[in-house]
């Protein structure tokens, strides 16, 4: 492990204004930055509580046991899903969480209330205000094959995954409802 100063506003720790960043040697020999601060953490719950909150679900709550899996698959650099039991929203080369989280969110312009159900441009827009989903947990890496963050986010119980039968339909309008509030 090397623990590197820079000036750069990622996962600070320390004297303010300054932020030290620990690189992991990964197992390809190539140094990369993984996890979350505490400062995440809070960013992270009350960006994804304010918009579930307008779909009427309930906040989220911190989960590590998510946060470490999503450790693991952000380190790897791989740019997709994972073939986790969870549910499961990636995204690559954002800026920050609060702009990761809103982009997830701003699918929701294209999902349809009167035709409910999972198209893959809406996504991460159903997962993120899922209403049975009660846990999230979060990590994200520095990939130079993408020459930015991969930003990686579990939840539980997951949503829009639905393994089964019955009503496709009907668990996205149980699970995701239409703005109580306005934005």
């Amino acid at each position: 492990m090397i623990i590197k100063r820079s000036e750069r506003d990622f996962n600070s720790v320390g004297v303010p204004g300054i932020e030290y960043h620990v690189f992991l040697l990964n197992g390809s020999g190539m140094f990369s930055r993984n996890g979350v601060s505490s400062d995440d953490i809070e960013t992270i719950l009350s960006s994804h509580n304010k918009y579930r909150t307008l779909h009427g679900s309930p906040a989220l709550n911190w989960n590590n046991k998510l946060a470490s899996y999503a450790n693991q698959w952000s380190g790897k650099c791989i740019f997709d899903r994972s073939s986790t039991q969870y549910g499961e929203n990636v995204a690559g080369r954002t800026l920050s969480w609060t702009q990761t989280i809103e982009a997830w969110y701003n699918e929701e312009k294209k999902y349809s209330y009167k035709t409910p159900g999972f198209h893959s441009s809406t996504g991460h827009f159903t997962q993120l205000v899922w209403k049975r989903t009660t846990q999230v947990g979060c990590a994200l890496s520095y990939c130079d094959n993408i020459k930015g963050n991969l930003y990686v986010c579990e939840y539980e119980p997951r949503g829009n995954i639905i393994l089964g039968s019955g009503d496709m339909s009907l668990y996205y309008k149980t699970n995701v409802t239409a703005t109580t509030t306005l934005k």
